[in-house]
């Protein structure tokens, strides 16, 4: 049997590295933004906008395979439950995103990944996010990642989009078939949780920074990163 997706431990070897069904997300959430019965449509466009994949769930049946038990229900549990707080207060803007504390945002930013993470192995996406990454989140965030958020006013309870694309700033910035090659194993997942957004990005270019936009990308990590400000720039 394949490793499991996170520790890479072989899945059937014992009793906790049973293989199990990871919930992208947890019931608490959908339940509290009522949408656990909510159909969707996840819908794989290429790059030239013809549909490549189309899969129809509630909610409540996203799930991600390749899980053992012992991570499914040992830190991804217990991130869950260390998360919930902040996460809720974030959705109905009943806290602000700019006044987290370090550790708090470096605890929405591992959360956001986890589940980041599990949506694009549980979604019908390329599955372009390094086994480094997806270790590292066993004890803590994957330095050369970018997590940020922002809070809005919804017109919907819930969204995400995948893609590799974002605006860059650094050697490659101007070599469109560079970019189009680097493209092919970096990352950007975005979630819409009631008025809280984030979204995660990965750039395999060596020497590139991610251009974000002072006032609607608010870092969660890293506090300083592979990130530059701009104010002109909106990826």
């Amino acid at each position: 049997m394949a490793p499991c997706h996170f520790c890479y431990r072989q899945l059937g070897a014992g009793p906790r590295l049973v293989r199990s069904k990871e919930h992208i997300f947890a019931q608490w959430p959908l339940e509290d933004l009522e949408i656990a019965d909510s159909e969707i449509q996840a819908t794989h466009f290429s790059s030239a906008g013809d549909v490549k994949s189309t899969r129809h769930h509630t909610m409540r049946n996203l799930v991600a395979g390749g899980v053992c038990a012992d991570c499914n229900n040992g830190w991804m549990s217990q991130l869950e439950t260390r998360v919930r707080r902040i996460l809720l207060a974030l959705m109905t803007n009943d806290r602000t995103v700019v006044d987290l504390a370090p550790d708090e945002r470096e605890l929405l930013a591992r959360w956001t990944l986890k589940t980041c993470y599990a949506l694009n192995l549980g979604s019908n996406f390329e599955k372009t996010i390094p086994e480094a990454h997806r270790r590292a989140l066993l004890a803590g965030v994957p330095n050369d990642v970018c997590v940020c958020a922002q809070q809005h006013h919804e017109t919907a309870k819930f969204n995400w989009i995948q893609s590799s694309t974002w605006m860059i700033v650094g050697r490659n910035a101007g070599d469109r078939a560079r970019l189009t090659e680097i493209s092919k194993t970096s990352y950007k997942i975005a979630l819409q949780l009631g008025k809280l957004l984030v979204v995660v990005a990965y750039w395999a270019g060596s020497g590139d920074r991610l251009l974000v936009q002072r006032g609607i990308h608010v870092p969660l990590w890293p506090a300083s990163g592979p990130i530059s400000f701009h104010k002109d720039a909106l990826p």
